[in-house]
């Protein structure tokens, strides 16, 4: 029996459904039998909301189990100290602590009685005075500089920062880097939740090979019957005062669905284009758009797929619908002519594979981990002509009576939660 430390933390917070919220969640709900009986878990969270992310984890089926609370980090800056001098009159404890809080580590400190301590958040430090295993996601704000990280370069001469401006998003840049890396040379062991993600991490932090293990992410097991069409939804319109919301029915003719947010690398812009070309060519066809962002065409925080919706002129059938209850999202997933995910950089590729538990076709680019993960079950394009191409065939197909939601897209034997718990909890206790 070990007793292994593990920060629920992470959902505590606004996206505790999606992310590595998400991933805490599962493995959590997902543990065996043999783990919740074999092991004393210590779990630290927020006093505020404690109870709430208790149920979300399902504490109660736990043997034995013991809850530490974290406080919340200060807001106010640690003293800045002038000179290494000044910094070395400082006890050590003090010293570690200061420099932990510049890289953002939380103020878990009572772990002298762990075995091991279970780390979700790649870019939070876990404690000190503790062997720990951290979960690693990808490096994408580093690795997609242009779109996220900015170098000094790219912030002075093509966003057109001041010098001092450019300078902070250099830091800005090589802090983020150093607190991924300084939670990995501080942990005993590193999870990669893909390859391609492995490879990243041993290129950009040049971690010990034989300190990272690969273990995939799972999705639930499709058991879900047949929903009924939901009798209405909201749906965020554009209007001469911005975007409202107004209650519609879902639409009856075939439909391209995205799920997700309108962060750089997915590719937005390049799926309405795909959309307008297919409705050129004649085809009967809708595009649903649903996510937290998705709440119109002018508020999607994504200036390319802004001008793209905008300047569409299909804009009247493209329905963007927020974020969705569950049973309409199941709907929707069920219903698709099929999924698209114009991704340019994924570190597993979780929304491509819960599109699949559906038995949804799916369009994607191929890059980063995609085929890893989804190999040949997917559509592959590339640019908006290739989504079209690909989602017409899928349209001939539906006119022929071809059904598109078929047994060779399943994926639940090869990805499931259980089966991701139980090699995260292996190798957590060593």
């Amino acid at each position: 029996m070990a007793t292994i430390g593990i920060d629920l933390t992470p959902i505590q917070g606004p996206h505790r459904m999606r992310g590595v919220g998400s991933v805490v969640i599962n493995v959590m709900r997902h543990l065996s039998d043999k783990d919740r009986k074999k092991h004393k878990l210590v779990l630290f969270l927020y006093e505020q909301g404690k109870e709430a992310a208790l149920d979300l984890v399902k504490a109660d089926l736990l043997q034995d189990y013991e809850v530490r609370i974290v406080k919340p980090a200060p807001s106010s800056q640690p003293p800045n100290l002038k000179t290494k001098a000044g910094l070395l009159h400082l006890p050590v404890r003090l010293r570690n602590a200061l420099a932990d809080h510049r890289l953002g580590s939380k103020r878990i400190t009572i772990v002298d009685d762990l075995d091991v301590f279970l780390q979700f958040e790649q870019d939070i430090l876990p404690p000190r005075g503790v062997k720990s295993v951290v979960i690693a996601y990808d490096l994408i704000p580093y690795i997609l500089e242009s779109d996220y990280l900015w170098n000094y370069d790219t912030a002075r001469h093509k966003h057109h920062y001041s010098r001092r401006g450019a300078l902070k998003a250099q830091l800005k840049r090589s802090l983020y880097l150093k607190k991924v890396k300084t939670a990995m040379n501080r942990s005993e062991k590193i999870i990669a939740i893909s390859n391609h993600t492995k490879q990243d991490f041993l290129k950009y932090l040049e971690v010990p090979r034989d300190k990272i293990d690969v273990v995939y992410l799972g999705v639930s097991e499709y058991t879900t019957p047949k929903h009924a069409k939901p009798t209405s939804v909201e749906r965020y319109l554009n209007s001469s005062w911005g975007d409202i919301n107004v209650k519609i029915a879902l639409p009856d003719t075939p439909f391209l669905l995205f799920v997700g947010g309108a962060d750089p690398r997915r590719k937005l812009a390049d799926l309405v284009h795909a959309f307008n070309l297919l409705r050129a060519q004649g085809n009967d066809l809708h595009l649903v758009l649903a996510g937290d962002t998705m709440l119109g065409p002018n508020s999607i925080p994504n200036a390319e797929a802004k001008h793209a919706l905008l300047s569409s002129s299909y804009l009247d059938d493209i329905y963007m619908l927020g974020f969705v209850e569950e049973l309409t999202r199941e709907w929707l997933y069920q219903n698709a002519t099929a999924f698209v995910y114009p991704s340019t950089y994924e570190g597993f590729g979780l929304p491509v594979l819960e599109a699949l538990r559906y038995r949804t076709p799916v369009i994607t680019y191929d890059n980063s981990s995609i085929r890893e993960i989804a190999g040949e079950k997917v559509s592959y394009a590339a640019g908006y002509k290739g989504i079209a191409a690909a989602a017409k065939e899928l349209l001939i197909s539906l006119n022929t009576k071809e059904t598109s939601h078929n047994e060779k897209l399943n994926i639940s034997d090869e990805f499931s939660w259980s089966k991701t718990s139980k090699t995260i909890m292996r190798l957590t206790e060593g």
